[in-house]
């Protein structure tokens, strides 16, 4: 499967992933896709991003919820991100590896 790796992958959660996004049908996703408004004004980058459907899902250690303004502004963030249309989905380790 070497021409489903890449170097954009940001961790090895998120090639697991990918893996199962592959599985389950999915289209190949972009990944570490930079978000911006219509007006070109930069939201965030993202793990996975599928332009056509609005919808981007992100790979979520726990290590991020541990600190509440690291979980605030994810929450800031997923907002600005669905005010653009997109679909915001998160997943962890647990949900990738009980797929």
């Amino acid at each position: 499967m070497t021409h489903f790796s890449s170097e954009d992958a940001g961790s090895v959660l998120e090639s697991c992933a990918r893996v199962v996004f592959a599985e389950a049908g999915l289209p190949a996703p972009v990944l570490q896709a930079a978000i911006a408004t219509g007006a070109a004004e930069f939201i965030a980058k993202v793990d996975f991003c599928w332009p056509s459907y609005r919808v981007i899902a992100e790979a979520d250690g726990m290590a991020k919820y541990d600190d509440p303004r690291r979980a605030r502004d994810q929450i800031m963030r997923d907002t600005r991100l669905r005010d653009a249309g997109y679909k915001v989905v998160h997943f962890t380790e647990r949900i990738v590896r009980d797929s």
